[in-house]
């Protein structure tokens, strides 16, 4: 849920304190605890991270793939949004603040 730079730290949290909030051009924002992303459905991926700025032709080896498990992004855009059809839901993220 956090970006990590190699210079930086984690941030500190507790997780029962913690929100997740989703607003911009949408119905209705949401806010989520971390028990209440539990309950969506899983999926596990295997991604690439890459910071823009991070100079990438001087990193070696040149990418890392990660795995990890979490909950979809675009399953809990559907609490907050009628997305009837795919050309709405790719342009989501130009319309949502996660």
């Amino acid at each position: 849920m956090f970006f990590v730079r190699n210079n930086l730290s984690m941030p500190e949290i507790t997780l029962k304190d913690w929100r997740f909030t989703i607003t911009g051009e949408i119905k209705r924002s949401l806010t989520l605890t971390m028990e209440d992303l539990k309950k969506f459905p899983q999926a596990e991926i295997l991604a690439t991270l890459e910071c823009y700025g991070n100079r990438r032709v001087f990193l070696s080896p040149r990418l890392k793939v990660i795995s990890g498990k979490g909950v979809v992004l675009l399953r809990l855009a559907g609490r907050v949004s009628d997305l009837e059809t795919s050309q709405s839901k790719q342009g989501l993220h130009k319309r949502v603040n996660m």
